[in-house]
């Protein structure tokens, strides 16, 4: 399952738990996770914002774990970011 978000005007707020057992790809819009985002592969980017006051976690549950950011992550003091298996 590929996860996508791809208005200019998207605007998706996180308040659980985000999970994708693929990619997750952000392309034009805005993100705000207050909890947890996980996507057992790579979490790509593009032209968005991330508020991230949470997880925001690529699992190598597919040994893949990269976040790939060609846009802009705002991370708060209880924000974490994580690209590897948590132990």
């Amino acid at each position: 399952m590929k996860v996508t978000c791809r208005s200019t005007a998207a605007l998706r707020v996180n308040g659980g738990k985000m999970y994708t057992k693929k990619k997750l790809t952000l392309s034009s819009a805005t993100l705000t996770n207050n909890c947890r985002t996980i996507a057992d592969a790579t979490i790509e980017i593009s032209s968005s914002t991330v508020n991230n006051n949470g997880l925001l976690w690529a699992s190598s549950a597919l040994n893949n774990s990269l976040i790939t950011n060609g846009g802009t992550i705002v991370s708060t003091i209880t924000g974490k970011s994580k690209k590897c298996k948590l132990c």
